[in-house]
């Protein structure tokens, strides 16, 4: 369940990046929004918590969940 979390929130923060360019990148998108900064702000703590999750998440000893299935011996 915790590798099923963590990938959760690295979607998130992958999605939440990609908007983030697209709005100070893309001129066009500009218009779509009337509060551009009010947008980049929602987005930049949208990313905050996702990263913060992501490190949260890292740090638990993901061999402890039963979902997690062991990685297999590299030789």
């Amino acid at each position: 369940m915790l590798k099923a979390a963590l990938s959760h929130f690295v979607a998130v923060r992958d999605r939440t990046v990609a908007n983030l360019n697209n709005c100070l990148r893309n001129a066009a998108g500009v218009g779509e929004h009337v509060d551009l900064v009010g947008e980049v702000i929602t987005l930049v703590e949208e990313l905050e918590r996702a990263n913060s999750c992501i490190a949260l998440l890292s740090n638990i000893n993901l061999a402890d969940d039963p979902q997690t299935e062991p990685e297999p011996d590299e030789e």
